[in-house]
């Protein structure tokens, strides 16, 4: 985890992914890099929080993530795509590309599409770049 303009260089990635989003760059948490060896991979799961009391603790930071900007920086020789297994699609990883969702819907409440997975990687390495973004300032 990066902290918000952590850096010159966070800083100009967060605003260029708020205005690439538009939305506010007040309302993004910090960066985070994750990075996949062979045989690792990210089991099906939700970037938006709970309702109730589960979630509380996390949407008092800024409310809700309602948007999610995967930015691939490297792409494995074999696997590590991105599924959406509510839609029947998978993204394939390519460096400098990005992935664009929103996590809730125009009700605010958590999208089923935006279900994702992180698919094992075969051969290689991946990395990605993720960045949510909050209903409102994040704190």
């Amino acid at each position: 985890m990066l902290k918000r303009a952590e850096t010159a260089l966070i800083d100009r990635l967060e605003h260029r992914l708020a205005a690439l989003t538009n939305w506010p760059v007040a309302n993004g948490e910090g960066l985070q890099i994750l990075h996949y060896s062979e045989g690792q991979e990210y089991w099906a799961h939700f970037d938006s929080f709970p309702g109730g009391a589960g979630g509380a603790v996390h949407t008092a930071r800024g409310g809700q993530r309602v948007n999610t900007v995967l930015v691939y920086l490297q792409s494995p020789e074999v696997g590590g795509g991105t599924a959406f297994p509510s839609c029947g699609l998978a993204v394939c990883p390519q460096p400098g590309s990005a992935v664009i969702f929103r996590n809730v819907d125009v009700t605010g409440r958590r999208d089923p599409a935006s279900l994702q997975a992180g698919l094992p990687v075969v051969q290689g390495e991946k990395v990605v770049m993720t960045y949510w973004q909050r209903e409102g300032p994040y704190a």
